[in-house]
């Protein structure tokens, strides 16, 4: 009997020594880690991101040091807050699609400052500013939250069709719907050729923007005189919208403000 017992207690022994040390071997695998993983650590990688942040932060008010006084101040609490600033370009047609001038400042900005630093949506409606508020066309570039809104407000596109006053009534309207007030800047759209009321709404825009404190970017300026044939060189056709050669002037203009250091 004692024989059994103690063969029985020797087997019992043996089984825990097993189990344990394959329980021991399990808990060791899986908390190991493969030495490519050991010489990537978090903390490395953490003090990397941190080192690169601080590069970009010297370079970010070189390229920056023509923005408005207001968008810079935004830049610099959104770098302190380690957040990308958010830059909506909003407008008509004129912006030009795939080959505009808009998508060539988006890729530009984010090219130059990184997207760590900026985030840049392009807003494109074929449409006059009443539309713009009666469809409610402007709830996108509500959701985008943005911080800075570069925007050309369709000024073309109500010509003829939205007076003057109420034109600037949807640009209000439209300002009121974000909860936090993005820095605007207002600019119109291209000049056309001989036109005789149209000048008088961009007048009336650059006036309403001093009134209500917005940036008022004039690039009229460096377009050829909107009298003369030769603004047709830097037109589509129909006038709807710049051609290559607009697009050109226009992103010019534009890229000594934004992107000072390039140029």
């Amino acid at each position: 009997m004692r024989t059994i017992l103690t063969s029985v207690l020797a087997i019992g022994c043996f089984l825990v020594l097993i189990f344990g040390n394959l329980h021991w071997d399990k808990r060791t695998s899986v908390g190991a880690r493969p030495e490519s993983d050991v010489e990537g650590s978090t903390v490395d990688k953490e003090v990397q991101e941190v080192e690169n942040k601080a590069v970009a932060k010297e370079d970010v008010f070189v390229i920056a040091q023509n923005w408005p006084e207001n968008a810079r101040t935004v830049l610099e609490m959104r770098l302190k807050e380690g957040v990308p600033l958010r830059l909506a370009i909003v407008g008509s047609p004129a912006l030009g699609g795939a080959n505009g001038w808009a998508e060539r400042l988006q890729k530009e900005l984010v090219s130059q400052f990184g997207n760590s630093v900026i985030e840049v949506g392009v807003f494109t409606y074929d449409m006059h500013s009443l539309e713009f508020v009666q469809e409610k066309a402007y709830e996108e570039v509500v959701e985008f939250e943005p911080d800075v809104l570069l925007w050309e407000p369709l000024t073309l596109k109500d010509n003829g069709l939205v007076v003057i006053e109420h034109s600037h009534e949807n640009i209000l309207f439209v300002f009121e719907q974000f909860t936090d007030k993005p820095v605007v800047i207002l600019q119109p759209p291209h000049p056309i050729y001989q036109a005789r009321y149209y000048p008088v709404q961009v007048d009336a825009l650059a006036k309403f923007a001093e009134q209500e404190g917005f940036t008022y970017l004039n690039h009229w300026e460096v377009w050829p005189d909107p009298n003369s044939e030769e603004i047709l060189n830097y037109l589509l056709e129909d006038q709807s919208a710049p051609n290559e050669q607009g697009h050109e002037l226009w992103y010019d203009y534009l890229a000594k403000i934004f992107l000072s250091a390039e140029q």
